[in-house]
């Protein structure tokens, strides 16, 4: 079974993120999201809490039924959250299946220095997406597919940005993430 990993804080999930995962769903037999309890390459935690972020996962994969689903290891274990650990868990509950890293080109750009990131490289396989102004110093050595017609631009921050100077950026949300936001007054929406 090929199981693609795709991490991230999630916070909120957007546009984005549901064109990464309609482009691998054909790809991959089992398509998993991680949110992170925090990420060791950001400096703050996530702004909406844990539950808020998975209320908001589950309304961006609910189409997709049992092909995509939510893996909450990483906010149950709380504090950093490092993807040599986790992969370590998916390894254990799957070890015959092939596992793929989703990430972006921002990612791969400090890859070196992720935890154990050569023993990690060992147990999955990359898959890049670009993101603008990333992927010019791409570290040697690091095997990886690129999937380079991939045009998508949004940034989670970004998002923040707009929800939080009350400018709530329709084109860049589901409709049904933006009504959760609204109706629960996150990212300083009021």
């Amino acid at each position: 079974m090929k199981i693609y990993i795709f991490g991230g804080s999630f916070d909120p999930p957007h546009r984005g993120h549901l064109e990464v995962i309609n482009r691998c769903k054909d790809e991959c037999d089992l398509f998993l999201l991680v949110p992170s309890a925090h990420s060791p390459l950001k400096k703050s935690i996530p702004f909406a809490s844990n539950r808020h972020r998975l209320e908001m996962l589950n309304l961006l994969i609910r189409e997709y039924g049992l092909k995509a689903k939510i893996e909450t290891w990483e906010i149950q274990q709380g504090g950093v959250s490092y993807t040599f650990d986790t992969v370590n868990y998916l390894r254990n509950r799957h070890p015959d299946d092939d596992l793929f890293l989703i990430i972006g080109a921002d990612q791969l750009d400090n890859f070196t220095q992720w935890k154990k990131a050569e023993e990690l490289l060992k147990s999955l396989h990359l898959i890049v997406f670009p993101r603008e102004g990333y992927g010019k110093s791409t570290p040697e050595g690091i095997p990886f597919t690129l999937i380079s017609d991939f045009k998508m631009n949004i940034s989670s921050s970004l998002i923040r940005e707009n929800l939080n100077s009350q400018s709530i950026p329709h084109e860049l949300l589901t409709p049904e993430i933006t009504k959760y936001i609204q109706q629960h007054h996150l990212y300083g929406l009021c």
